[in-house]
């Protein structure tokens, strides 16, 4: 005689059992890994008032935030019905990649620009008698 398992009795166990559990995490990575980028910046907004939530996590929101607000810009293709924005995606997906690309190159001219001026201005200053090459 085989004894008959209810499914009350099943789901029970299943929800007590390390399945449950693994599978629930599973289930909430792959939630998170499809959050659009706007929904991620609300829910940081969410996180400011949370007591639970560190001031380093909160200050890293706040200081990657122009830069999370930028790239909210670009529509989200993931989701089951949102295909025919890929090719926004896409291209918006190289803009940004273009925009911040000038502005690592603009940003290392200044800082090559300014750290020759100030060597030249110290070895001016220093009066040391070396040319000093252009």
């Amino acid at each position: 005689m085989t004894a008959k398992v209810t499914f009350a009795a099943f789901e029970k166990w299943y929800q007590n059992s390390l399945f449950w559990t693994q599978q629930k995490a599973a289930g909430d990575e792959v939630a998170d890994q499809t959050q659009s980028m706007w929904d991620g910046t609300k829910d940081g907004f969410k996180d400011l008032s949370n007591k639970e939530v560190p001031f380093q996590a909160k200050f890293v929101f706040i200081l990657t935030l122009p830069i999370a607000l930028f790239l909210s810009c670009i529509p989200d293709c993931r989701p089951p019905g949102q295909e025919k924005k890929a090719a926004l995606t896409f291209f918006g997906s190289i803009f940004a990649i273009a925009v911040f690309a000038i502005l690592m190159v603009h940003l290392c001219f200044l800082y090559g620009f300014f750290l020759f001026y100030w060597a030249r201005e110290l070895k001016l200053k220093n009066n040391l008698h070396e040319p000093w090459s252009e």
